[in-house]
């Protein structure tokens, strides 16, 4: 059986996220466990931060936390160490083109691996995003497009930070666009955590599910399905031309799980 799965929609460690920490340390199940997080999508600006998070997080659960990807040519040879027999792994939020580009080959085949042989996996933002069948992906002065993901959640495009930033509004749009698309919006502090297609939501704020024109709300406690089975069918230039393009200011640049390039 395949590890449980936290998608978180933003701030993974912070106060409000409680409820998820304590799940995924039930589901470890072990006195001292260690916690590898690797900070693929963090900037190297938001590093040191990032990781007095996740220390103060974990430590309260008597964890040893390990860091990955913490800059150096050798980065992803450390991390593939740290991936020897960890209790879980955790995939920090920041810019997916980072992620996209430091983790892949070995250390995202370990990661996996170890995730289909039963470890639980937690990932926050832009790591929650690329766990997903499927991403928005928005850019400055373009529209937004749905692209690939890792698919360990199948045929779902997440939306993190959705009360933030405008991901309402283009989460809409995109789901109206690709009929076929679940697309999931999370607040920060606040997961969908589960496996197979069953889940349920923890932490401090909401999930909604759009599909189509339909639009169902779900808070702290309630479960729901995943059943979303489609592949998105239209090209971003598909898009209509009087959506207004994205600049900067327009959605905050500081750590948002989106590809604001």
């Amino acid at each position: 059986m395949t590890g449980l799965i936290a998608l978180v929609g933003g701030h993974e460690h912070q106060p409000g996220s409680e409820p998820i920490h304590r799940r995924l340390m039930a589901e470890v199940g072990v006195a001292r466990p260690i916690v590898v997080v690797l900070l693929a999508a963090t900037t190297p600006g938001c590093r040191a931060f990032k990781i007095k998070e996740a220390q103060r997080c974990w430590s309260r659960f008597g964890a040893r936390v390990e860091f990955g990807f913490l800059g150096g040519a050798d980065e992803a040879e450390r991390a593939l160490l740290l991936l020897t027999d960890p209790d879980l792994v955790v995939l920090t939020g920041g810019r997916p083109w980072r992620l996209d580009a430091r983790l892949m080959g070995p250390v995202l085949d370990r990661v996996l691996a170890l995730w289909r042989a039963g470890m639980p996996l937690a990932a926050s933002s832009a790591g929650a995003m690329a766990l997903c069948a499927w991403r928005l992906s928005i850019q400055r002065h373009r529209l937004p497009r749905v692209v690939a993901g890792f698919g360990l959640v199948p045929a779902v495009g997440m939306a993190p930070h959705f009360d933030r930033f405008g991901i309402t509004y283009w989460s809409r749009l995109v789901a109206r666009r690709h009929p076929e698309l679940q697309v999931i919006g999370l607040s920060d502090c606040t997961a969908l955590v589960g496996r197979d297609r069953i889940y349920q939501v923890l932490g401090a704020g909401r999930c909604v599910v759009l599909r189509h024109n339909a639009r169902n709300e779900y808070t702290a406690g309630e479960q729901l399905w995943l059943d979303g089975m489609g592949v998105p069918t239209l090209a971003s230039d598909q898009l209509p031309a009087h959506v207004p393009a994205l600049s900067g200011s327009d959605m905050g640049l500081s750590e948002i799980g989106l590809d604001l390039a």
